[in-house]
């Protein structure tokens, strides 16, 4: 493992050394330009995203429509073009060596039918429109429903919720799965943080700075982890700058809510400095303690800033580009003053990660090979829990290098979007405070593969990934005392994952398709070693070092319409994992701290299957109805008894009104009573909760103004969520007025 670790750190090394080494003087590349008016009447159109789709290139038009992409590897390339409003604008362009291609774009009026689009640097287009759409949370969407975290601004969507204790440590839940059964990323990497192991840890991403959020499943899935049957939230942030811009572009936000008196603020710049472009952002927030229908919840602020910087450099065969970000939290986790699992002053937490990436690519003109992508991260995270006497209780600190090579190859006969990939993490872990968990260091390293085939109306993708972990603690010992015992040692873990998906398409508006998945998750540090309280999880946590992996099956049956005014989505799927890790509650309190009761983490053989759906019907030219639901239901096998913390069947139904700049919708959020219970877990009862949403955009002086307000909770209605870890002390927050303003140049 560890030559295979030198081998790949100097392939790295060399190809970072290619890309540099290719002089602008003598490397083939070209540059599109053009200019984007209406074809009726002649008007220039700002803000259009243009895209070369072969390489995975946008830019976005300025005010006065004008476009620019410099230093394009020569070639043929799909050129496409989004703006609401208009019909999408598709054409073929080619790049020639050291020419300035001239290629303007008419777009036409159009209802408006579509959402904005989704562009990513880190994923390639898929086969066919056919295939199955992700889920994804952007430009209007993104601004209606941004919430103090991710997890807030994603929730209504089919198949998610959200696991709360607090406002600050909310994370999403995939189809009843959470922690570390879907990976969260950020530009397509793994943030560092601790939001996976435990109900009190917040994800360290600002919602108030992504440019758009989506949801990844299936095979592609494979490229980022093995552990993803429930899927990948990739919340695009473009720390690195990966398109040269023309001028000066960027954005400015503020953010006020009513519930907790939250106020935030973000800016982004984005610039060129020769043959460098350069990008600044930051954010900051504030928060108050939450208001509910029956009183304030105590002990739920919030006080976050982050920035980042990057910049890249763009050869005319590549390109490379370095970040650096930080994100700095401190907030506070509500009492829980009941006597027995209690805190009665709660735990006030202050979170910290600085992060540094490294990526390249390097286009070497080869039939075969379209590209090479390397990156490099390294993310320092620190997190210390504080008791209301100003002690710290718990102590966790995380260093986190991500190395990561892919070889993305040319469409070559039947196969194309082709993707090889190395992924080698060392991850060192440390606690201290009343943890008695060992320092330890992790080591993965993953092989992996994707691709995709069309043979007329069928389509399908593949994935195969094959992974090695080591988990080492810094000292082996047995661990006896009276009410558990444990013994820390090495452990490896090894497994094949993979993903088959295919569709095929009814007829032009109407597919079917089938998705089978085999996912594979190793346990964490945490899970196999930990010993101790975690009082701002109100609770006694014991690790097992006999735990061995787990391993999913995952199958799915979907259905889909898409035609110009209606989208409808209907996926049943079924979910079976082999030794199912989570920390059981035994119903006893710990002997060394009588107040916490003992969780022992251990493994079941569970089956989880559920059904979504979501609709998009502009039933005229102005009105909209969206729907969305999603039921999951949990049971381990041996007993048949239900697993705990998986959400009832939940619902969204909304109404929007369109006219131009101005946008008006009501919905209904729903859930139903969750009366089945894992062990030791409490019934909620269901709810409807109404929201109302106003958007109005304009145009002032080459700038783009947009305005959202949203009232949530309308009717201050006082209602439980299941997921949420407090629900027996306090409701969710009542009535919220939200105001967001956003600037564009």
């Amino acid at each position: 493992m560890r030559l295979l670790i030198k081998y790949v750190m100097a392939v790295f090394l060399s190809a970072i050394t290619l890309v540099l080494g290719s002089p602008v003087g003598t490397s083939s590349g070209g540059s599109l330009v053009g200019h984007i008016y209406d074809q009726e009447t002649g008007e220039d159109i700002g803000w259009t995203t243009v895209l070369l789709e072969e390489i995975n290139r946008s830019v976005s038009a300025h005010s006065d429509g004008e476009y620019h992409f410099f230093d394009i590897p020569v070639g043929k390339y799909t050129l496409k073009a989004f703006r609401i409003g208009y019909h999408d604008y598709k054409s073929t362009v080619e790049v020639v060596e050291n020419q300035q291609i001239q290629k303007d774009i008419q777009l036409s009026q159009k209802v408006l039918f579509t959402e904005e689009v989704t562009v990513e640097s880190q994923r390639y287009k898929k086969t066919s429109d056919l295939q199955q759409p992700d889920i994804e949370v952007s430009g209007k969407k993104l601004r209606e429903n941004i919430g103090l975290t991710i997890a807030e601004t994603i929730s209504s969507e089919p198949g998610l919720s959200q696991r709360t204790m607090g406002p600050a440590p909310a994370r999403p839940v995939l189809r009843g799965l959470s922690g570390d059964r879907f990976l969260m990323l950020e530009d397509g990497e793994r943030p560092g943080d601790l939001s996976a192991t435990s109900s009190d840890h917040a994800v360290a991403i600002e919602p108030i700075s992504a440019d758009r959020i989506v949801i990844i499943r299936g095979p592609e899935a494979m490229l980022y982890g093995s552990n993803t049957l429930g899927g990948v939230i990739n919340v695009n942030r473009n720390y690195i700058p990966m398109m040269l811009p023309h001028r000066l572009t960027g954005n400015f936000a503020l953010h006020s809510e009513s519930v907790n008196a939250a106020l935030a603020s973000g800016a982004k710049v984005l610039f060129p400095v020769g043959n460098f472009a350069l990008k600044m952002d930051g954010s900051r927030k504030t928060a108050s303690n939450i208001n509910t229908p029956i009183g304030e919840l105590k002990n739920t602020t919030i006080d976050n800033n982050n920035g980042s910087i990057g910049v890249s450099y763009f050869p005319q065969k590549g390109n490379i580009g370095s970040a650096f970000s930080f994100y700095n939290s401190n907030y506070g986790i509500p009492p829980q003053p009941d006597s027995i699992g209690g805190h009665p002053m709660g735990v006030d937490i202050r979170m910290e990660r600085q992060h540094i990436e490294t990526k390249a690519e390097y286009f070497p003109g080869f039939d075969w090979l379209h590209h090479i992508e390397l990156k490099h991260s390294y993310k320092r995270y620190q997190h210390a829990e504080f008791e209301a006497n100003g002690q710290v209780g718990m102590r966790f600190g995380v260093l986190t290098h991500d190395l990561s090579m892919l070889f993305h190859l040319a469409e070559h006969g039947v196969f194309s979007r082709g993707v090889f990939g190395l992924w080698f993490e060392n991850r060192d872990y440390a606690t201290s405070g009343l943890s008695f968990t060992p320092a330890t260091v992790e080591k993965s390293l993953s092989l992996f593969h994707y691709n995709e085939h069309k043979m007329g109306e069928f389509a399908f993708n593949f994935s195969a990934r094959y992974d090695i972990k080591s988990v080492e603690p810094a000292v082996e010992k047995i661990i006896v005392r009276a009410d558990y015992s444990n013994h820390i040692h090495r452990k490896i873990f090894q497994n094949f994952s993979g993903g088959l998906s295919g569709i095929f398409a009814i007829r032009r508006t109407c597919s079917l398709g089938i998705q089978l998945m085999r996912s594979y998750r190793a346990p964490g540090i945490e899970e196999l070693f930990s010993e101790g309280p975690h009082l701002a999880a109100y609770s006694y946590e014991v690790g097992h070092a006999n735990l061995k992996e787990e391993t999913g099956i995952g199958s799915e049956v979907f259905f889909n319409i898409q035609r110009e005014n209606l989208k409808f989505h209907l996926a049943v799927f079924r979910n079976q994992i082999d030794n199912y890790i989570f920390p059981m509650n035994t119903g006893r309190t710990s002997l060394r701290i009588a107040s916490l009761y003992l969780y022992q983490y251990s493994g079941e053989d569970v089956v989880m299957q559920g059904v979504e759906s979501s609709l998009n019907w502009h039933f005229t030219s102005s009105f909209i109805l969206n729907y969305s639901m999603g039921y999951t239901e949990g049971k381990i096998q041996q007993n048949g008894s239900y697993l705990p913390q998986i959400p009832p069947l939940e619902s969204n139904i909304g109404l929007v009104y369109e006219k131009k700049a101005l946008t008006l919708g009501a919905n209904l959020k729903t859930a139903m009573k969750q009366d089945k219970l894992g062990e030791f877990e409490n019934p909620t009862g269901g709810y409807a909760v109404l929201d109302l949403n106003v958007q109005y955009y304009f145009k002032m002086n080459k700038f783009l103004h947009t305005i959202t307000l949203t009232i949530q909770n309308a009717g201050d209605t006082e209602y439980r969520h299941h997921l949420n870890r407090i629900k027996e002390i306090f409701p969710e927050p009542g009535r919220n007025v939200k105001l967001l303003y956003k600037v564009y140049f």
